[in-house]
């Protein structure tokens, strides 16, 4: 096996490596590209990728690794498959983007190959089905269920700090991030702004008065975009010049915030308890961002963000939403997933 493999800059630009989940599932990608033979084959047990990828991270799990590996399997990056006992992953794009490669450098082959052609993808009619998750160790689950139990309490773990929460939760409802289930970069992004901001004095009722500033005034904000927490920060000085413009006496008063509504508050309750029940990386890809869109007599209608979305929220994720949503209002009868349009 060479040291090293062939990574093209188109990647930066493919949607598929866009929509996955966050950036610890991009980075695995890339890296164990690295890793494979001659014919793009690589070893797909979850256990040997973690302790390749991460030998030095015991925080990542083996539950973590299988969901990033069925997300690039449903994003049509790799092919997993099983034979001889064994489970490894095929990478379909592996010739078109090793240019000029020499096999007469490497050994030949000694994995087994896919089934069918060698350029299937997942949902041909060649694409081979994946098998069982490997069982996480009792070490394991136990981290994870720790993770999991800080999530929804303010001063847990996972919560922002008590000192400066009232302005990072602030900021995250301003950009639109659920800072319970962030990335590792989003969050990172929300403490530094939170920290400049507050180091130039903004308040909390500051925070909100830019939100209506940045829709009325920036062209982003125009279009219907949130600011991101840079943007806040880039921004920030515009805003209070603004302010600072306006005549003195009573500040501008701020636009009424409607309150949630019922289905609103339906779905964010059954978020919560979803989180609570998958992993991290299975959650922001199948419902990271999704909306209820309506109740049509007990079919609650549900927006997915992407099509890659979709198909996680139909065909793996159905039956567990409408679980818990009939847990929460028993007259719910079905669910049905459509894209934001």
């Amino acid at each position: 096996m060479a040291r090293g493999r062939m990574i093209v800059n188109e990647i930066t630009r493919d949607k598929r490596i866009h929509d996955l989940s966050n950036d610890t599932s991009r980075l695995a990608f890339t890296w164990l590209v690295t890793f494979t033979d001659q014919k793009g084959r690589v070893f797909g047990d979850p256990a040997l990728i973690r302790s390749t990828l991460f030998p030095r991270r015991d925080d990542m799990t083996i539950e973590q690794i299988t969901d990033y590996i069925e997300e690039w399997h449903a994003a049509g990056l790799i092919v997993w498959y099983e034979a001889g006992g064994d489970r490894w992953i095929f990478f379909p794009a592996f010739k078109r983007h090793q240019v000029g490669f020499d096999k007469r450098h490497e050994p030949d082959s000694v994995r087994p190959a896919p089934p069918g052609p060698q350029d299937n993808v997942p949902g041909s009619s060649t694409a081979v089905a994946r098998t069982r998750p490997v069982q996480c160790t009792a070490e394991e689950k136990r981290r994870e269920e720790k993770r999991r139990e800080v999530k929804e309490s303010p001063t847990g773990a996972d919560a922002p700090p008590t000192d400066s929460q009232a302005m990072f939760t602030a900021l995250a409802e301003i950009s639109g991030i659920d800072w319970r289930v962030c990335t590792d970069s989003q969050r990172g992004a929300l403490n530094q702004s939170e920290k400049r901001l507050r180091k130039a004095g903004a308040t909390v009722d500051e925070m909100h008065r830019f939100a209506d500033w940045w829709s009325a005034h920036d062209w982003r904000g125009k279009k219907g975009e949130r600011p991101t927490p840079a943007q806040i920060r880039e921004e920030w000085g515009k805003f209070k010049a603004w302010r600072a413009e306006q005549p003195t006496g009573v500040p501008p008063p701020m636009k009424e915030r409607a309150p949630p509504t019922p289905q609103q508050l339906l779905w964010h309750k059954a978020l919560s308890e979803l989180q609570a029940q998958t992993s991290k990386a299975t959650f922001h890809t199948a419902l990271s961002g999704t909306r209820i869109n309506g109740n049509d007599n007990g079919t609650v209608r549900v927006l997915a963000c992407n099509e890659i979305q979709l198909d996680w929220l139909t065909q793996r994720m159905h039956d567990s939403v409408l679980k818990v949503l009939r847990g929460i209002d028993d007259s719910i009868s079905e669910v049905a997933f459509e894209v934001e349009g």
